[in-house]
């Protein structure tokens, strides 16, 4: 397995680690995920623009992979540098189940995060997600 075989170079996985974390937790890649954790790659550690894995995961609501990346220490309530937040990001994206993983998983939001959330799924005509996600 060519995941394995990299961990065996460290300068691989200090160098290239947060970005293949980054990829793994965005396509669900568990195993992979749970290798480069194992490794040392720390999942508070940004790619560009200040993303951390677990934003991967929420953009495409890998609900498993934020629960590995949590559990590991991932710092659910971090922003981006273009000021994105996780629950922004996957109310966004309409993975809705992510969205309300992370508010039951400690993220603190402002209200007026809230009640943006709430004006863009009325717009979508989509209210109900509003009390899903919130309740």
């Amino acid at each position: 397995n060519q995941t394995k075989r990299m961990i065996k170079f460290p300068q691989v996985i200090e160098k290239d680690g947060p970005k293949a974390l980054f990829l793994a937790a965005s396509m669900g890649r568990l195993s992979v995920s749970s290798i480069l954790i194992r490794s040392g790659v720390n999942p508070n550690e940004e790619i560009e623009n200040g993303l951390t894995p677990i934003f991967g995961a929420a953009q495409y609501g890998c609900v498993q992979e934020m629960s590995l990346l949590l559990n590991a220490g991932a710092d659910v309530n971090h922003k981006a540098n273009v000021n994105w937040t996780l629950l922004r990001l996957a109310v966004g994206k309409g993975n809705y189940g992510a969205a309300r993983f992370i508010i039951k998983n400690g993220y603190i939001y402002s209200e007026s995060e809230q009640l943006g959330i709430k004006m863009y799924l009325d717009k979508l005509k989509s209210p109900s997600m509003y009390a899903y996600i919130f309740n």
